[in-house]
């Protein structure tokens, strides 16, 4: 009896200093997110929050999706206040904090990935951060860790995006090329 106390006591300290990995459906929820195709990236996030009952970080998105900036990170604030090593609410306050001119929205995705080096959506983040910034060479370094560490096409449009804006559409064409060819219902693909 012991003995199963102490493996559940352990696995539960496990679990909150090694969080888990972002789903699937997070990755593409900030990936449209950040292509500005709010539709896609609602309806990722939905699927994601249906296995996780985080009310409060869901209305955050739902809030930040809908322009209200302000009042996402209100909720992202709140809710990091319960449970400071949420990598979703960090990532969220990065979001709705980004277009304010100051490091912020960076010093949050940094945190995020001193907590898990492997969280993709933070590199996505990051590499958005440094795109606007015209920042181009560490932004396509992130991308091509975002894509290191989520298996998912979608965060290549945010790199084919930024090939493209470096004058680099031959390896854009490539990159982008074979998903659209094996996704033709993703017209990301095929408008970029």
């Amino acid at each position: 009896m012991k003995k199963a106390a102490i493996f559940i006591l352990l696995a539960w300290m496990a679990l909150a200093i090694f969080p888990a990995r972002a789903s699937d459906d997070f990755n593409r929820a900030i990936a449209y997110y950040l292509v500005g195709d709010l539709e896609l990236a609602k309806k990722n996030l939905d699927a994601h929050f249906s296995s996780r009952h985080q009310p409060t970080v869901k209305l955050g998105f739902t809030l930040l999706f809908q322009g209200e900036k302000w009042e996402a990170t209100k909720k992202f604030r709140d809710y990091l206040e319960s449970n400071h090593r949420s990598l979703e609410s960090l990532v969220g306050i990065s979001l709705a904090t980004a277009d304010v001119k100051n490091s912020l929205a960076s010093d949050n995705l940094s945190k995020v990935l001193r907590m898990d080096p492997g969280f993709a959506p933070a590199y996505a983040c990051l590499g958005q951060e440094h795109f606007r910034r015209n920042d181009f060479p560490a932004a396509e370094e992130y991308f091509d860790k975002s894509l290191r560490y989520a298996n998912i096409p979608e965060y290549n449009i945010l790199l084919g995006e930024l090939l493209l804006k470096t004058g680099q559409a031959q390896r854009a064409a490539d990159l982008i090329r074979p998903l659209a060819e094996s996704t033709p219902k993703n017209y990301h693909y095929a408008f970029l």
